[in-house]
C-alpha cells in the first residue's frame, strides 16, 4: 500500500503529465517579448526652380494614415529638422514600428518646407503612397512646388464647390454633392450619400484626381446611382475652367463634365 503523502505526490505528477498530454505548456511570465522590426521609408524632397532656401528654414516630412474618407489624415510618424544651410535635395528617413502600419490601410508621405516663422513655402502637391507590407522602401525624389504658386490654379484650391449638374442629368439634391481641393494635394467632399477623399495633382492646366477612398453607407437606389455617375466622372477629370461668376466646369477627355459653383 502507498502511504498518503506518496499518493498525493503521484496524483500531482499524473495531473502534470495529463496536462502535457493535452498540449498545455508552462510559460515563464518573466520571459521578454520579442522586439518587432522597424519599417523604414526613405527618399528626398526637391524642387525644379533654382531658388535658395532661407537660413533656418525647416524641413517637415510626415507619414500619414489616409485610409478614411470621412476623417482627417492621421500622423503615424514624422521627421522635422532645420535645414541649417542645406539646400535641396533634402534626404529623409522615417522609422516606424511594424505594428503601426496595418496591411489593410492606406498610407502616404507628404513633405513641406517652412520659413523660420513656420509659414509653408514649399510643399509636395501629390501624395506619395507607402506600401505597408514592406520593411524598407525608397520613394525616390518627391517633387515640391512653391506654395505661393498654388493659388495660381485659377481659383480651384480652397473654396468648397457645390455640384449643380452631372453631365446634363441634374441632381436630386444640389446641396449634398461637394468638392474641395486643399493646398496639400488632397481632394475631398460629399458624393451625395457617402464622403470621399483622395489625391490630386496639377501640372499647368492639367488636373488628375484619384484614386478615391469612399465611405460605405447604404444609399437609396436613386441616390446611389447618382453617386456612381458623379464619382466615375470625377476620377476621369483632366481639366477645369472657372467662369467670372465663380462657377467651375470639370471636364473629362471624352466630354463628360461636372458643373459646380462656390
Amino acid at each position: 500500500m502507498f502511504n498518503k503523502p506518496f499518493t498525493a505526490v503521484l496524483a500531482m505528477t499524473m495531473l502534470a503529465l495529463g496536462g502535457c498530454a493535452t498540449g498545455a505548456r508552462y510559460v515563464d511570465p518573466q520571459a521578454p517579448i520579442a522586439e518587432l522590426r522597424d519599417k523604414v521609408v526613405t527618399g528626398n524632397a526637391s524642387y525644379r526652380q533654382r531658388i535658395a532656401l532661407p537660413a533656418r528654414a525647416k524641413f517637415n516630412v510626415r507619414l500619414l494614415d489616409v485610409s478614411r474618407a470621412d476623417a482627417r489624415s492621421v500622423i503615424i510618424a514624422k521627421e522635422t529638422r532645420e535645414t541649417a544651410g542645406q539646400q535641396v535635395p533634402l534626404p529623409f528617413s522615417i522609422r516606424v514600428k511594424e505594428q503601426d502600419l496595418k496591411t489593410n490601410m492606406r498610407y502616404a508621405v507628404r513633405a513641406t518646407i517652412t520659413d523660420p516663422e513656420g509659414n509653408p513655402i514649399w510643399t509636395t502637391d501629390t501624395v506619395h503612397s507607402v506600401d505597408p507590407t514592406r520593411f524598407e522602401q525608397d520613394l525616390g525624389t518627391l517633387n515640391m512646388v512653391r506654395v505661393g504658386d498654388r493659388p495660381a490654379a485659377s481659383g480651384l484650391i480652397g473654396p468648397q464647390f457645390k455640384v449643380e449638374d452631372i453631365n446634363q442629368t441634374g441632381l436630386i439634391d444640389k446641396s449634398n454633392v461637394t468638392v474641395q481641393f486643399s493646398q496639400d494635394g488632397r481632394v475631398s467632399g460629399s458624393a451625395g450619400c457617402n464622403r470621399f477623399t483622395g489625391d490630386y495633382s496639377i501640372e499647368e492646366q492639367s488636373l488628375r484626381i484619384g484614386p478615391l477612398a469612399v465611405t460605405r453607407r447604404a444609399c437609396v437606389p436613386a441616390l446611389g446611382n447618382q453617386e456612381t455617375r458623379f464619382l466615375a466622372i470625377l476620377q476621369d477629370v483632366t481639366s477645369w475652367s472657372v467662369n467670372s461668376n465663380g462657377s467651375v466646369l470639370f471636364r473629362a477627355d471624352d466630354g463628360r463634365y461636372l458643373a459646380a459653383i462656390r
